[in-house]
């Protein structure tokens, strides 16, 4: 049954699905945190170019400006002064404009940081659940191949209790046969002896047609070569104990559970991350977040009472299971003391076949329940690994 989970581990689609959702929403989370921290290093500071205001600039531009006579030059330096009183005008309007576009860059640059913070967020909210839908989708798939292993055993051990029926019936159709040609028996007691038989066929090749395809049925899931032989391993079945799952059972480690937890906190954390208390985005991201607490607790009280009905199924077949050992018991003892007195000629032969099959069937009923017992427990242990069917 373990080579048989770890094929299913390895091969089956729904697990490598969820690793790619895992890989993809990897990246989009280092691409949107690259992009961010991109957008946090970049400067939008504007700084529009100014117009000269210094008397110097001027007039390294006027190279013969001491070769001119005095009045030139006090001409020259009123128009440079002049110059200077508008330019100082304009760099005024200028450096306004740098502020404001200044001002408006940081605004959208802060916009779009709250962008790419809501954004990853949201990846964040999304990596996780995509986390907890591969641990699931593992946990599913072990069980599913658990169980199916188990029926299969069950079904081996059916056909093995169905073989020694036929066989019995075979031996009944012989031995009527010579009873009916000696004229000890009628011909309706010899094909009623014969309707037995073929009835006991045809329920073992009923059992052997639904064990090969429920064996083809698991090769598929398991991506097997269509020619791979299966050798399903007989199951060592010891006398169960009533095992007390609720000690090993932590509802919070349910995957329910966690994810009701995600959106918890990822509700929470778009509500933190609004400052104007009076915003209607503030309003709806705490009605989110209040409904997502509501759910959880919802879920927590289902959970607690899907758990108890599967504790309760598997008390109710521990304790059929124990009657059905106590049966067998009894019958093996009949079946033993029919032997004896048939061995001291007090017992017809009929009488001792009918306490073996009575002894036969006692033991088939119980190996039937321990398989049953088996199947609970297994949904029981997929319940304490976190899923509760």
């Amino acid at each position: 049954m373990e080579e048989a989970v770890q094929l299913a581990l390895t091969n089956i689609d729904d697990i490598q699905q969820a690793k790619g959702k895992i890989t993809e929403s990897s990246a989009n989370t280092a691409y949107i945190a690259s992009e961010k921290k991109e957008l946090e290093s970049k400067s939008v500071s504007v700084n529009l170019g100014l117009f000269p205001v210094n008397t110097t600039d001027f007039l390294q531009q006027i190279p013969e400006f001491n070769q001119l006579g005095e009045e030139e030059q006090q001409q020259i330096l009123q128009a440079i002064g002049l110059q200077i009183a508008i330019n100082s005008s304009i760099n005024q309007w200028i450096g306004l404009q740098s502020q404001m576009q200044t001002s408006y860059n940081e605004q959208l640059k802060d916009k779009q940081l709250q962008t790419y913070e809501a954004q990853l967020r949201s990846l964040v909210y999304d990596n996780e659940l995509a986390e907890l839908a591969l641990m699931k989708t593992q946990q599913l798939v072990i069980y599913a191949v658990s169980q199916q292993y188990i029926q299969l055993a069950a079904l081996s051990s059916q056909i093995a209790y169905q073989q020694n029926m036929y066989a019995h019936s075979s031996t009944l159709a012989s031995d009527a046969q010579i009873l009916f040609r000696t004229g000890r028996t009628s011909k309706s007691e010899w094909d009623e002896v014969q309707r037995q038989q073929r009835i006991q066929q045809s329920k073992l090749d009923s059992q052997v047609r639904g064990y090969k395809t429920q064996l083809g049925q698991l090769a598929r899931e398991l991506k097997l070569d269509l020619h791979t032989s299966i050798e399903i391993e007989n199951i060592t079945i010891a006398t169960p104990q009533l095992t007390d799952y609720e000690q090993t059972l932590d509802l919070s480690r349910n995957y329910e559970i966690q994810e009701a937890d995600a959106k918890i906190k990822f509700a929470k954390d778009n509500l933190n991350s609004l400052t104007d208390p009076g915003t209607e985005l503030k309003h709806y991201y705490t009605v989110l977040w209040s409904n997502a607490v509501s759910q959880r607790d919802a879920i927590w009280s289902r959970l607690e009472n899907k758990w108890a009905d599967q504790k309760a199924k598997l008390t109710e077949l521990y304790y059929r299971l124990q009657d059905a050992i106590d049966e067998e018991q009894d019958a093996a003892q009949l079946a033993e003391d029919a032997s004896q007195l048939y061995s001291k000629g007090r017992l017809s032969l009929s009488e001792l076949d009918k306490a073996s099959q009575t002894q036969r069937q006692a033991e088939m009923s119980k190996t039937d329940l321990l398989y049953q017992y088996l199947l609970q427990a297994e949904t029981c242990k997929l319940a304490t690994h976190g899923m509760i069917l």
